[in-house]
C-alpha cells in the first residue's frame, strides 16, 4: 500500500513538473540506479527557476555550487549520496528546523533532519547512493510538505 501511494505521488510529481522540465530528463532520472550530482542540481535549479530547460547537467551543477545548494566541487557525473542529496533538498526548500543543522550546516544533519521529518526513510544510510525513484519520491514529499516555490536564496 505504501509503495503504491509513493508511486502515485511520484507520478503526480512527474506530471506536475513535465511542463517546467523535459519529460525525457525526468524519465531518465527516474530509472537511474545511482543519481548524479548533475541530475540533482538540475532538479534543484529548476525548482528555483535558476536554469533553462535546455541547460546541461554541468551548467546546472555550476549554478547549484555557486548558489550553495551543493557543497564542495564534485563532478556532475559523480553519484550523489543521501547526505549530499538531503543537503541540496534542505537548501532548495529552505528547511532548517534542526538545531545541529543550523549550527553546523552539515549534510549529515540535513539528512538526519529529513529522516526525522519522515521524508527520508529511516532505513537509509547517509553514505548510500540514491536511486532516481527514491530521489523523486523525496522531492515529491518536500514539495508536499514545504511548497513548490522552493527556498529563499
Amino acid at each position: 500500500m505504501k509503495r503504491s501511494v509513493l508511486l502515485l505521488v511520484s507520478m503526480f510529481f512527474i506530471a506536475g513538473i513535465a511542463s517546467a522540465q523535459s519529460a525525457n530528463r525526468v524519465t531518465e532520472i527516474l530509472g537511474e540506479k545511482q543519481v548524479t550530482y548533475g541530475e540533482i542540481a538540475y532538479l534543484a535549479d529548476s525548482e528555483l527557476n535558476l536554469v533553462k530547460e535546455s541547460a546541461s547537467y554541468d551548467e546546472a551543477l555550476n549554478i547549484a555550487i555557486e548558489k550553495g545548494l551543493i557543497k564542495g566541487s564534485p563532478a556532475s557525473s559523480d553519484p550523489i549520496d543521501y547526505a549530499a542529496f538531503a543537503y541540496a533538498c534542505s537548501k532548495t526548500w529552505n528547511i532548517n528546523e534542526s538545531l545541529f543543522y543550523k549550527i553546523t550546516k552539515s549534510p549529515r544533519y540535513a539528512f538526519k533532519q529529513l529522516q526525522a521529518l519522515g521524508i527520508i526513510p529511516s532505513t537509509a544510510d547517509p553514505a548510500q547512493t540514491i536511486t532516481g525513484r527514491n530521489a523523486l519520491n523525496i522531492i515529491t514529499l518536500c514539495i508536499e510538505q514545504f511548497g513548490s516555490e522552493g527556498g529563499e536564496q
